[in-house]
């Protein structure tokens, strides 16, 4: 299938699809769940975008996840589809954050951008009480919302085919939503459909043994406390878990879910990656180093530009949203 132009911002669905089991595409060591539209009203919407919510399940994950998907029209002629996804737990719209956020929503779609935003009910990293899932199983959910966007929205606008590169079909997300669109193309294998990948601020799933085990010598991976917290809850604990407590005996499950170790696709020929992380951000500049390692050591061509002075929320810098929004376009 022909990749057009498209920019996903979130999650685009279809209001008129009613259930879309998304095929797994590449060579993914992850299967793809099913995207089903409710009837159920959006708690919230975006102005301007048109809001739908819908229920995500996932064959490897005992529970299901509902998000609310605001699409928003571009306002010019149409060049493709941007989806965007927040960090953390994903429980906010990505233009919802700040004015300057919504502002940068705006420009992309007068630039002839459909922008797709992705606001989950209840985390995304979280796995049920009890479950041993990972952040790489659970990245299914987002993985799955994003073939489903390609599918329902971008395909259907049968535009010319996208210069390699170029939006075309793109995705950004930030801090955890940087993780979520990295896992869905080096576990679930969507590098194919994306033509162009945009994590800020992370991906933060990469070494994750060095940010739960707290090794001395290893103090600029070291997660905060509200990290590790996360981090647990992908395994199905309440806080304190084994990342809370530095517990050496899950090391494996760390390794075994690291977004830069266990996936099955790291090379991007036809992909764009351009990561964008912040001088006030150490932290994530160097988890985002062994994320960018990695795909060098595949062949993957990408690009790791460092913004000057802006930390590790995006929208608190304006440089920053002026920097995406200018590859985006580009």
């Amino acid at each position: 299938m022909d990749r057009r132009a498209v920019i996903v911002v979130g999650a685009v669905v279809s209001l008129l699809a009613l259930s879309f089991p998304a095929a797994a595409g590449g060579a993914p060591s992850g299967t793809l769940g099913t995207v089903t539209a409710t009837t159920k009203a959006a708690p919230s919407c975006p102005a301007g975008s048109t809001c739908q919510v819908v229920t995500v399940a996932c064959p490897n994950v005992l529970q299901s996840r509902q998000a609310t998907v605001a699409v928003a029209s571009p306002t010019a002629a149409r060049r493709g589809v941007v989806a965007l996804f927040t960090g953390g737990s994903g429980s906010s719209f990505w233009g919802s954050a700040r004015p300057a956020a919504g502002a940068t929503v705006t420009k992309l779609r007068s630039a002839g951008f459909e922008v797709v935003q992705v606001r989950w009910h209840a985390s995304w990293l979280a796995a049920a009480r009890g479950e041993m899932a990972g952040s790489a199983a659970l990245a299914c959910r987002p993985a799955t919302i994003i073939r489903w966007i390609h599918d329902t929205r971008y395909a259907p606008m049968a535009l010319p085919p996208a210069v390699v590169g170029r939006c075309g079909f793109c995705v950004s997300g930030t801090s955890g939503g940087s993780s979520a669109i990295t896992y869905a193309l080096s576990h679930y294998g969507l590098d194919t459909l994306v033509d162009g990948i945009f994590p800020v601020s992370g991906p933060p799933h990469a070494a994750l043994v060095k940010g739960c085990m707290r090794t001395p010598g290893e103090e600029g991976y070291w997660y905060s406390g509200s990290n590790t917290a996360i981090i647990d809850s992908s395994y199905g604990y309440l806080s304190p878990g084994p990342c809370t407590a530095h517990d050496s005996s899950f090391e494996p499950n760390w390794a075994a879910d690291g977004v830069e170790a266990t996936g099955t696709d790291y090379l991007y020929s036809s992909t764009r990656v351009h990561l964008l992380i912040g001088s006030k951000d150490p932290v994530m500049a160097l988890h985002a180093n062994e994320y960018v390692a990695v795909l060098r050591a595949h062949g993957t061509t990408v690009t790791l530009q460092t913004v000057p002075t802006m930390p590790h929320d995006l929208s608190r810098s304006q440089l920053g949203l002026d920097t995406l929004h200018a590859l985006l376009v580009a």
